[in-house]
């Protein structure tokens, strides 16, 4: 082939390929990349293998890297401690913050500001008076037990407590009020209900308090006058006289509007401190003339009281307040001041809910036992009946009142005499039946 057949194929391929003469001659120095693509492949290449191993870490492993970079920043700051906001007025944002402060810092003036380290790098800056210093002694946040743990034996407790429990033999008792609507106030039975909601969640946090019926202040604080109103004040002048740590007295007001505030009573040092909290914007003047009145009965001296809150609540919410602040009081015996935050009203309406429900429905149950016992009870008692009448026509037919007969026929008589013996009724109906219960000193009208 002459050299000018083969030019000629050469430019016919090229066109077919769309390529240049010179790259199929050198085709691995033009389709090769260039420095910088493979600078990028590189890099790329890194990155992906960054992530396959990051993926192969465990979760635990990254959260301890967070920390040890955390406590790097709060070593490289100097020495530190580990601090709460305990004060309403932070807002409710910081209320209940947990973090690391430097100790300097506590040395400043209370009204000063410092910052507190939270355990994901979050920095709150607040005052140095709202800081309390996190003690060995406080225990970790107790969660919420679910309903499904919730037993009947402490269904009808609750019930019992409150004085709705059903029995056979006894008066039927008061009934279960309705759940009030967001619109509508808590009465005193809700209150009740709300006081037997906490027992059962912390049990153990209880034991050192003392709940004071709101029933029980209400008719002591009546304007007119009250049968047994001594009788009322002696009582809650022993609460003030209790080995209790604690005291928890709702106060309900009526005389301008509807509204229920806290009074707590705390032993230090043997003598009551009180603290008064009222949720309302323009606090009702007669809910504190009531408190303190109150707390002038258990400390046997005139007291004068002031707001201890500062969060304010939205609608007629007061009586889910009170719970949320007898809920506080509870738990920072053992969990440390504002150990759970800012109240969440609405999660504690959506327990008090179910709790009703829950309650409701138990209660239900032993009024239909209730009916059945009695019923079963009513036609033993009218068997017991005719054979009692059976006995006596047999010993009016006798001549002989110490013949075999006889004596079967006075055996029957006195065995069909005795429905029941005291003994066999119930704790509650013997409770009842001997007038223990508060409630029947009096009547609520």
């Amino acid at each position: 082939m002459g050299k000018k057949e083969a030019i000629e194929q050469v430019v016919a391929k090229s066109n077919a390929s769309k390529k240049k003469i010179s790259a199929i001659f050198k085709p691995g120095a033009k389709t090769k990349p260039s420095i910088f693509k493979k600078a990028a492949l590189k890099s790329l290449k890194k990155s992906k293998a960054k992530q396959e191993a990051d993926k192969s870490i465990p979760a635990a492993l990254k959260d301890l890297k967070k920390k040890a970079e955390l406590d790097a920043v709060v070593e490289a700051s100097g020495e530190t401690v580990h601090c709460r906001i305990v004060s309403e007025s932070e807002g409710k944002g910081k209320y209940g913050k947990e973090g690391m402060v430097e100790v300097k810092s506590l040395e400043k003036d209370g009204g000063e500001f410092c910052q507190l380290i939270g355990d994901k790098h979050t920095v709150v800056t607040c005052k140095v008076s709202s800081l309390l210093v996190k003690q060995d002694t406080w225990l970790p946040v107790k969660e919420w037990q679910p309903f499904s743990k919730l037993s009947r034996k402490s269904k009808g407790e609750a019930l019992y407590m409150i004085g709705l429990k059903p029995e056979p033999f006894a008066s039927a008792g008061d009934d279960l009020m309705d759940l009030p609507s967001q619109d509508e106030n808590f009465d005193s039975q809700h209150m009740l209900l709300g006081f037997e909601l906490l027992r059962w969640q912390f049990k153990d946090y209880l034991e050192e308090v003392a709940f004071i019926d709101p029933y029980l202040t209400t008719m002591y604080l009546r304007d007119e006058d009250v049968p047994q109103r001594e009788l009322l004040k002696k009582t809650i002048q022993d609460f003030g006289e209790s080995d209790s740590r604690v005291l928890l007295c709702p106060i309900w007001s009526a005389k301008t509007i509807c509204h229920w505030t806290l009074l707590t009573a705390e032993r230090v040092e043997g003598k009551w401190s009180f603290r008064y909290r009222d949720t309302l914007a323009d606090p009702v003047e007669d809910s504190l003339k009531k408190a303190c009145s109150i707390a002038s009965l258990l400390q046997k001296e005139e007291v004068s009281l002031k707001i201890y809150n500062s969060f304010q609540q939205v609608g007629s919410t007061c009586g889910l307040w009170t719970l949320a602040y007898m809920m506080e009081e509870a738990c920072s015996l053992f969990e440390g001041l504002a150990s759970r935050g800012h109240p969440n009203i609405n999660f504690l309406r959506m327990k008090f809910v179910a709790w009703w429900h829950q309650l409701s429905a138990e209660k239900q149950k032993l009024e239909e036992s209730k009916k059945e016992l009695e019923e079963k009870a009513e036609k033993i008692s009218v068997q017991q009946e005719k054979a009692k009448e059976k006995a006596l026509q047999q010993l009016s037919k006798l001549k002989s009142h110490t013949s075999a007969a006889a004596i079967k026929a006075q055996q029957m008589l006195e065995a069909n005499s005795k429905y029941f013996k005291l003994q066999q009724l119930s704790e509650a109906s013997r409770y009842k039946i001997e007038g223990k219960a508060l409630k029947y000193y009096w009547s609520k009208e």
